[in-house]
Formats: structure tokens, sequence, C-alpha cells
């Protein structure tokens, strides 16, 4: 009779693996944890919100008679390195002062905004003095140009400027066959107006691409510094990539340039004493309204001045959750926010007016304002991943001259 050979004993080999298995799974599940907790370290790590608000602050009172009471300047970067640049300047000259504030905010690099801080207001202020140079040798007296030859010499200068980056860095790398890169912008302020629209659509006709979304062939402006691929032929473009100087293949939809140009939108406004000004950069704008902005000057302002007046020079205390829009003294209350990043930050809105330079205190209330919170992680994020929830951020604010000693 055959005997059936006895089974192997296999649950006392289950029994050893499984404990071996659930070890392993649960040192899977720490280095899981733990890639997970570093992961998220760096959002969880603190930093001291105000001294990376205040590391790049400044405030300057300028000499009595120049007509600026002070000026404060303040910037956070996102990017690495930032794409936005300032440049101020009070230059004394026979019949006064002439006062120059800049912004500048790159893309695709900060080369251009760099070399505009430093060169742009030089190139202005020089040309002016020519302007009074010729008409003092002209007239033999005191110069007095009317408003419409200064607002000509300005955009000369801008003119002048902007063919030196674009042109001259062209017939250079044709000549040298050395390539000067000019893909980075910084932006020259100028009002949205159908005029704009107007003008390129005539300069440009049956071009379908060339306006979309409000944008000129995918850029956000129509007037800019550089953008050499906006502005320069497309036969010299077509050169540069044939000599294997230029990037990547000429962009189809640049057919007639040029698109886009330099010349600045030249106003005059009368100011009075007690008035101010305020500049920034998108960075700012992406999350307060004109409107705030003003109204966070005035205010931090205003307490400032009755401060003063009741002896308390120091810090100005917000009120508990910080104050809501509708308390600032200029608030468009049927105007549409069209800001986009504290809906993105899913926060609302609530302002601090505690610092003492008015710049940062706009910074702030662009992170955050009063919800520190907020401001502490959206600082500890560091590029590249910054840029997903907040661009470089710059502002400059004037006060002109007037005789309040808090300003």
């Amino acid at each position: 009779m055959l005997k059936r050979a006895p089974l192997a004993r296999r649950p006392r080999r289950a029994a050893v693996a499984l404990p071996r298995l659930l070890a392993l799974w649960g040192g899977a599940l720490s280095c899981i944890s733990n890639a997970a907790v570093s992961l998220e370290g760096e959002i969880g790590r603190r930093v001291d919100v105000d001294r990376e608000l205040r590391r790049h602050e400044t405030s300057v009172r300028p000499p009595p008679g120049s007509g600026i009471a002070r000026y404060d300047c303040a910037c956070v970067a996102s990017n690495q390195p930032a794409e936005d640049e300032h440049a101020e300047a009070v230059l004394p000259v026979p019949s006064g002062h002439w006062s120059f504030f800049g912004l500048f905010d790159g893309h695709n690099g900060g080369e251009t905004s760099k070399w505009l801080a430093d060169n742009l207001t030089l190139a202005v202020a020089g040309a002016l003095a020519d302007l009074y140079s010729r008409l003092a040798a002209a007239t033999g007296g005191t110069p007095d140009p009317t408003p419409a030859e200064i607002q000509e010499t300005i955009r000369a200068a801008f003119a002048a400027v902007d063919e030196h980056i674009v042109h001259d860095g062209l017939a250079t790398a044709l000549a040298l066959s050395a390539a000067a890169r000019t893909e980075d912008a910084a932006r020259v302020l100028a009002p949205a107006h159908p005029g704009e629209v107007a003008r390129l659509t005539a300069a440009h006709p049956g071009e379908p691409l060339l306006l979309q979304h409000g944008r000129v062939l995918g850029m956000g402006v129509s007037r800019a510094f550089g953008d050499a691929r906006l502005k320069w032929p497309r036969a010299a473009q077509q050169e540069l990539r044939r000599r294997g100087l230029a990037r990547g293949a000429a962009l189809p939809e640049v057919r007639t340039p040029p698109y886009v140009h330099a010349a600045p939108e030249v106003v005059s406004v009368p100011v009075r004493a007690g008035d101010f000004l305020v500049l920034g950069s998108d960075g700012l704008w992406e999350a307060l309204t004109n409107e705030e902005a003003v109204g966070l000057v005035g205010m931090w302002r205003d307490a400032r001045a009755a401060g003063g007046k009741e002896g308390r020079k120091g810090r100005v205390r917000d009120p508990v959750g910080g104050h809501a829009p509708h308390v600032l003294p200029v608030w468009a209350s049927d105007a549409p926010d069209m800001t986009v990043r504290y809906r993105q930050w899913s926060a609302d809105k609530r302002f601090s007016c505690a610092d003492e330079n008015a710049a940062t205190m706009l910074l702030r209330n662009a992170l955050g304002g009063a919800d520190r919170e907020l401001t502490s992680a959206l600082l500890t994020i560091k590029s590249p991943r910054t840029r997903a929830y907040r661009d470089d951020m710059t502002a400059v604010v004037v006060f002109f001259d007037d005789d309040d000693d808090g300003a």
C-alpha cells in the first residue's frame, strides 16, 4: 500500500515571514513618514517675518527745498536672483532740484532691469541738462523750457536707451558673432487705454494672434525696454539663428516687428504739499488694489501724524484681527476686487499699519497683512516653488513736502 508523502509544513515559515514582512512594512512607512516630514519641514519652519520684510528697506529724507519730504523703499524677492530693481535720485540743479523715481520689473531674467536702474536716470537727467544748456545759450538768460519740450526730451531719452539695448546689441552680434542678451525687459508704465489697441491693430493688420486675452503676442505690456524678439527685423533674427547666436526657432507669430516700444506715457500732474506717490511692481498689484494701496498709505500717515501730536513716536498698534478693507480712508466699495493672490491663498484681507517704513507696510499687506502665519508661510517657501505663490515685490512711496514732521 502506497503512503502519501507528508506535506511540507508551511505554517511555521509563514509565521516567521509575517513578522519580517510587517517589520519591512513598518520600515517603509517610517521612511515615507520621514520623507513627508522632510518635505514639509521647509514649510513648517518659522521665519522672522519682520526681519525678512525689513531686510532691504530704506528711508531717505532729501535736503530741504527739494520738494520731497521723504521716500521709503522696500523689496522682497521671489525669483533668485530677483528681477525687480528700483532707482531714486534727488539732484540739485541751478533752478532747485530734480527728483527721479524709477521701478523696473524684469522678466526672463533681471539683466535689463538692473542695467536700467543704473543708467536710465543718468540718461534722462543728461538729456534734460542738455535741453536747459541749449536754451540758456540761445536766450542768454535763465532757461524756461515748455512742458512740451520737457516731455519730448524724456521720450527721446527713453528711445535712445532702448535703441542702445536692442539695436546696438544686434549690430555687435552680427559684426562680431557675439550675441547680446536682451531677452528680458523692464516694463515701462503705460496706462491701458483703447488708443493702444487701435495703434497696434492699425500697424499690424491681418494678424489674429496679435492681441489675445489682453496681451501682445503673449506679453502683458505693449511698451517695454528690451524684448528684442518683438522688435528686431525678422530677417535679422533668422540670420542670428543661422549663425547659432540665438536660442530656439524664430517665433512664427512675429511677422511684422516691432510690436512693442519704449516710448513712455508722459503726463503732468499738479502736486500739493501732503500728496504722496506709490510705485509698485506687479507682485504688489496681484494682491492689492490701487485704492487699497492709497488707503493704506493714508491710514499709515494719519496714524503717525496723530501719534506725533499726542507725543507717541513709538510703534502704532493694529486692532485685534487687523483692519478690514472697508475701514480704509480710500475704499472703492462698488469696484470688483480683481486681485488674485488672496483668493489663491484662501484668505480674507486684513491689514496692518504697524511698520515704520511705508513701503514695507505695503509689502506686508501684499503678503498676508495681519495674518502673520500666512506671511510666515509665504516667506518660508523657497525659490523656485515660491513663484507659484507670489512674484517679486517692490514698493516705493514718495511723500511730497509739507510741514508735518511725522511724515
